[in-house]
């Protein structure tokens, strides 16, 4: 059991390590700097009670913006390291949220090593690297964490993770609908509605501002009807 222990722990020191030197020293790039003067002249008593107008799109992904981008209030362009240290945290965070969904499909080995490839995959190209892109590995991260947390009887904690994820940003409704096609083919119709509820939310959030805050940026266009969207998805 001791030796076992052991063999763990050497593992995780070895994954920390291999985090440590993908991530460290990479920095802060594109929209970052964007950001970082845009809110350069801010308070974090400012930031944490904007208008609309200071929040413009960030309104569509509020847990995102308010969890993450309070650092560029804080720290600016000084310390850099500091990004780099909370990307590592996140990249943790999310290899250990997908090994949990994968774990409750696979063995634990193969569960690892799918929540790696899932993670690191080269095709997310910069999202490993972008401080502003973290949402696209953490949202699915969050939302497959939700889903192993409700498979398992912890729906408490599995609606937190669910509502944080379907809320962090707007990729997060396919990734909802998608995850909760497992609980039906499973049978467990109440797991299905509960999971899908922070989506269903979040698209009637979604929905409610597109058409009262229409000066927002928006993904869906005004030309668009119900028929016409509906047509998109059958042909899909």
């Amino acid at each position: 059991m001791t030796d076992l222990f052991t063999n763990f722990r050497i593992k995780l020191v070895i994954l920390f390590v291999a985090i440590f030197y993908l991530i460290f020293s990479t920095g802060i790039h594109g929209d970052d700097y964007i950001e970082i003067f845009r809110l350069s002249n801010s308070s974090i008593q400012d930031f944490f009670s904007p208008s609309l107008n200071d929040l413009g799109i960030y309104i569509y992904s509020l847990p995102t913006y308010f969890s993450l981008y309070w650092t560029f209030v804080w720290f600016g362009l000084e310390s850099a390291w500091i990004y780099d240290l909370i990307k590592i945290v996140i990249h943790l965070s999310c290899l250990f949220f997908v090994y949990s969904f994968f774990k409750d499909y696979l063995s634990r080995d193969r569960a690892f090593i799918t929540a790696l490839i899932f993670i690191f995959i080269p095709l997310h190209d910069a999202a490993n690297y972008w401080f502003m892109a973290l949402s696209y590995i953490y949202v699915p991260a969050m939302l497959m964490f939700s889903h192993h947390l409700m498979n398992n009887n912890r729906y408490f904690l599995g609606i937190i993770f669910g509502l944080f994820g379907a809320f962090a940003f707007y990729s997060s409704v396919p990734i909802i609908f998608g995850l909760s096609v497992i609980f039906l083919f499973h049978r467990k119709f109440n797991l299905f509605l509960i999971y899908v509820t922070p989506g269903i939310l979040y698209v009637t959030y979604y929905l409610f501002l597109k058409f009262e805050l229409s000066t927002l940026e928006v993904k869906i266009s005004n030309s668009l009807s119900f028929g016409n969207y509906l047509k998109d998805v059958i042909l899909q």
